[in-house]
């Protein structure tokens, strides 16, 4: 198994893919904390379906309250002008 950073990965992506399609895995590090593996494909493989996940993170973002155009620059202003 090859272990290599994020930088690398970026840098070497194609060289990875060469790599995994040989049947080797590839461990991806963050400051050399493990944060991705990348193995080769199956087609009999257990797919997984987020569109239940999906469906629920776009509901929880359009409950998210979001400011009125402008407010922030409204507060930064009178908190300005309140030090004045």
């Amino acid at each position: 198994m090859i272990s290599m950073s994020i930088r690398n990965a970026k840098m070497n992506f194609s060289r990875i893919l060469v790599m995994v399609e040989r049947g080797e895995d590839v461990i991806i590090r963050n400051r050399q904390r493990p944060v991705a593996k990348i193995s080769s494909f199956t087609e009999g493989g257990k797919s997984t379906d987020f569109s239940e996940f999906l469906g629920r993170l776009s509901k929880l973002r359009a409950s998210q309250k979001t400011a009125p155009r402008g407010h922030s620059d409204k507060i930064i202003r009178e908190d300005r002008d309140g030090r004045g």
